[in-house]
């Protein structure tokens, strides 16, 4: 069952100021030059942001991740099936070794993230593997806003790639060779593509059989596909993916979700707060960071 029932109203006023710098850097300026462009735009990007909000505030935690508690701490032995684990995971993450060194500058002791984790293949006890880290933060409340943003960023470069699609075949359509062509000459819709809804924004309005490909078509495709916001990130239960986690600092039992996003894995995720010099130590362990999420 999913949790991201749409919301109305976006929590932070923040993000849905950057997401509209966003689309003012992202966009072709013949869209936002079109009359009452961006107050036509502002519901639904309001509509996106709520919606990765509420789906983002489904993941669980903090969670307190650090070697010297693995052994005192059931929860940790569940996530980590070793310490080692702990520091292979923020080791391997680049997403630590890109963001760590602000932390460093600005003094900050402790790093909130999202960790991403999936279940070993053939594991009987749903033992889980390839912990990784991202959307790097000074607390757990900018932890979940970087990964609203970072969902809604790649929301906007999907659009802009489909629409370079959509250009691509309308010029092929009306090319000299490609007059009477059908509607077989447009581009396969690559793996981890556009959503059914996502495609059929496109289909209802840039055809490429239209004598134009109008920027007001564009503006209202633009607006549909930001109201289908669920191909970038989504946050569900996970069917029974998850180990039941024992209580958690005393909480109650704790169970991950499934996030889906444009990555081809599925990962279950949590929010976790673990000791800067920790993170360091691992770096210099594991210097060869592989381990990403891709929103």
């Amino acid at each position: 069952m999913g949790l991201n029932n749409t919301a109305a109203v976006p929590q932070s006023q923040l993000v849905v100021s950057h997401a509209i710098a966003t689309v003012a850097k992202t966009i072709d300026e013949k869209i936002l030059a079109l009359p009452g462009s961006r107050d036509r735009l502002l519901p639904a990007i309001s509509h996106a942001i709520a919606n990765y909000e509420q789906a983002i505030a489904a993941i669980p935690g903090p969670i307190a991740v650090t070697t010297s508690r693995h052994g005192q701490e059931p929860a940790l032995a569940k996530l980590f099936p070793s310490a080692d684990d702990i520091a292979i995971g923020l080791g391997r993450s680049i997403a630590v070794r890109n963001s760590i060194n602000w932390f460093v500058e600005n003094g900050h002791e402790r790093v909130f993230a999202v960790m991403g984790t999936r279940v070993r293949p053939g594991s009987p006890a749903h033992a889980l593997t390839d912990h990784t880290f991202r959307s790097l933060a000074a607390s757990a409340a900018d932890a979940r806003e970087c990964l609203c943003e970072a969902a809604f960023t790649s929301l906007l470069n999907a659009f802009v790639t489909r629409l370079k699609e959509r250009q691509r075949e309308w010029r092929i359509m009306h090319s000299e060779h490609g007059q009477g062509e059908t509607r077989s000459t447009a581009l396969a819709t690559p793996a981890n593509g556009p959503s059914p809804q996502q495609q059929e924004v496109f289909a209802r309005h840039l055809d490429p059989a239209a004598p134009e490909l109008t920027a007001e078509d564009t503006l209202a495709a633009l607006i549909d596909w930001l109201r289908a916001p669920e191909g970038q990130l989504r946050v569900s239960t996970a069917d029974g993916q998850s180990p039941s986690l024992p209580g958690v600092s005393g909480n109650g039992a704790l169970s991950l979700p499934l996030m889906s996003s444009t990555d081809r894995r599925h990962w279950l995720v949590c929010l976790t707060e673990f000791p800067l010099q920790e993170a360091l130590a691992a770096m210099g362990q594991y210097p060869q960071p592989n381990r990403y999420i891709l929103i």
